[in-house]
């Protein structure tokens, strides 16, 4: 269990290898600080990286929520990065007329739709624990931005317009109200799984077509 030996130290005799590396990892991961110790220097370093790699692991899942929260409270709340970002993809949405008109406005909706979210959080210490959630929304919101940007540059110049339908998977699986014990209305989702798993280019007026179904 992570944290079970915070402020422990272990040091491991013979950790180069077997089961005194096995042993070194699996402290580090109850979150010890283990002191690597073998004969065998290049297996010692190893031993060294794999702990390094577990405290790595522990610190991210502790910390996942924290670096939400710098989103909310200090990027969003006190220097209001969330407009500069939905301001700044707006922008990017307006000049690129490859990308058609319909699917376009849809972005934009939801980019502002996420800025707007983002605000709400920020507004109030009562909604800090929304605050990931937030921070999720902002991520997935830009990430079919610039996807769907991509996909459409490269493919009206004669690219693949893969990314424009991964943009619209991004909305449809992280940016969209779904019933988990429901099969869903995404009747599209098998024409976008055939056509992202062919070796074939998607063509922009494919991507296009099906974005505006």
């Amino acid at each position: 269990m992570p944290g079970m030996l915070d402020g422990r130290t272990a040091l491991i005799t013979g950790s180069g290898s077997g089961m005194g590396r096995s042993h070194a990892r699996l402290m580090a991961e109850r979150g010890a600080r283990v002191i690597v110790h073998d004969g065998d220097a290049e297996g010692a370093g190893a031993t060294a990286r794999l702990v390094r790699d577990a405290h790595v692991g522990v610190l991210w899942e502790g910390t996942s929520s924290m670096k939400a929260l710098d989103v909310t409270t200090r990027a969003s709340a006190k220097l209001g990065a969330h407009e500069a970002l939905g301001s700044a993809l707006q922008d990017r949405l307006d000049d690129c007329d490859a990308l058609g008109g319909q699917y376009r406005g849809e972005l934009s909706g939801m980019a502002g739709r996420a800025v707007s979210f983002a605000a709400q959080i920020a507004a109030k210490p009562e909604h800090e624990p929304l605050a990931r959630q937030a921070s999720n929304a902002l991520y997935h919101a830009m990430s079919a931005v610039l996807m769907a940007l991509e996909g459409a540059v490269l493919s009206a110049n004669g690219g693949d317009a893969r990314r424009m339908l991964l943009s619209r998977m991004v909305i449809e699986h992280h940016l969209s109200a779904r019933d988990p014990l429901s099969v869903g209305d995404f009747s599209l989702e098998p024409q976008f799984a055939d056509l992202l798993l062919d070796d074939r280019p998607v063509t922009h007026d494919q991507a296009v077509r099906l974005l505006s179904a």
